[in-house]
């Protein structure tokens, strides 16, 4: 008997996910639509993932799970789904969320004449003690160049910089051997724009069915990444790359969305400076932050005219007028507000 293809490949990395693994594979099982296969990756958990992957691959054959050689990274670990996948389309998840019962059936709705090349949808933030819907304001099939305005608008509402909210067509991508790079973060940013320079149509779609699990009880100085602002400098140049390259005339109407976001990364950046990981002093922060106002991409952005463009960015005024120290002290209380009023914290974030 001939094996039916999967229309959708959903490749899952897992690390010591034995409490919530199971979670996202019964929301999965709970589908209204079953034409799947669901690629497990374990990447040398040291709990009992793997007898968990075991256990559902016995009973699902759609199911299947391989344990890598040595620990590499969740970028590693999805580019080996990649060489596994055999569905039309594949999607991204990852093993502490969870999906509503309708998302594969909706997405197939939009995909099953297989002429779009990628679906992105919204997301559902939850958090301790509620949750957060994120959707596009667009419902539509776009044309490349179409993107840039689309993405912008998306970015808004910080939907471009993850992959489990997109269905790409697994096609596209073994063509052009998009892969996951291995960085601190950003990984499915960089896929996602590598991925967008080779379609030509994609679906929006203004729903929400992915759950994105938060821990607002963790603090910015206990996730201390040494090249935060340089990683995050550098999505905000893939972007302006990506305008140019796809949009040009829409360049200046871009840099009213991306200035708030820059100005984000640069005190969020600051902020983490004060990590308990970090070597920062008094000094070398001052430095750090003066070398940030100094950089090109601040005058690239507009921000050496110490304008404020928008009521969003009135909050960021110490970084626009490029008061270091002030700063400084802005970003302490941010930290002070993230590790003792998590729940103020995740309502403030929502102001994008």
């Amino acid at each position: 008997m001939q094996k039916v293809t999967p229309f959708f490949s959903i490749i899952i990395p897992v690390y010591n996910a034995k409490k919530l693994l199971p979670i996202m594979l019964d929301s999965i099982n709970a589908q209204s639509y079953g034409n799947y296969e669901v690629i497990i990756i374990d990447d040398c958990s040291e709990d009992c993932t793997l007898d968990i992957a075991k256990n559902y691959s016995t009973k699902d054959a759609r199911i299947s799970f391989l344990r890598l050689a040595k620990n590499g990274g969740v970028s590693n670990a999805r580019n080996e789904g990649i060489k596994l996948a055999t569905g039309k389309y594949s999607l991204f998840w990852d093993a502490d969320d969870w999906v509503d019962s309708e998302c594969l059936k909706t997405y197939y709705r939009y995909l099953s004449d297989e002429s779009v090349e990628c679906l992105i949808t919204g997301a559902i933030e939850e958090y301790k003690d509620h949750n957060v819907e994120l959707v596009p304001s667009f419902n539509d099939i776009q044309k490349k160049a179409s993107l840039v305005p689309i993405l912008m608008d998306l970015e808004k509402k910080a939907l471009v910089g993850y992959c489990w909210n997109k269905v790409f067509k697994t096609e596209v991508i073994k063509k052009y051997n998009i892969q996951f790079r291995e960085m601190p973060m950003n990984e499915d940013f960089e896929f996602t724009l590598d991925f967008l320079d080779h379609v030509n149509n994609v679906v929006v779609v203004d729903r929400a069915f992915y759950h994105y699990r938060l821990d607002q009880s963790s603090s910015l100085t206990k996730r201390y990444v040494e090249e935060f602002y340089e990683i995050h400098r550098k999505k905000i140049q893939y972007y302006l790359n990506y305008i140019n390259n796809n949009n040009p005339n829409y360049f200046d109407v871009s840099l009213e969305t991306l200035r708030p976001i820059y100005l984000r990364y640069i005190l969020s950046s600051v902020a983490r400076t004060f990590s308990q990981n970090s070597s920062f002093n008094n000094q070398t922060r001052q430095k750090y932050v003066e070398r940030i106002f100094q950089d090109d991409l601040f005058r690239i952005m507009r921000l050496n005219k110490d304008k404020i463009y928008s009521n969003t960015e009135i909050i960021y005024w110490p970084v626009i007028k490029r008061k270091v120290n002030l700063t400084i002290m802005y970003a302490r209380v941010v930290v002070f507000v993230q590790s003792n009023m998590g729940s103020l914290f995740s309502r403030i974030k929502q102001i994008r």
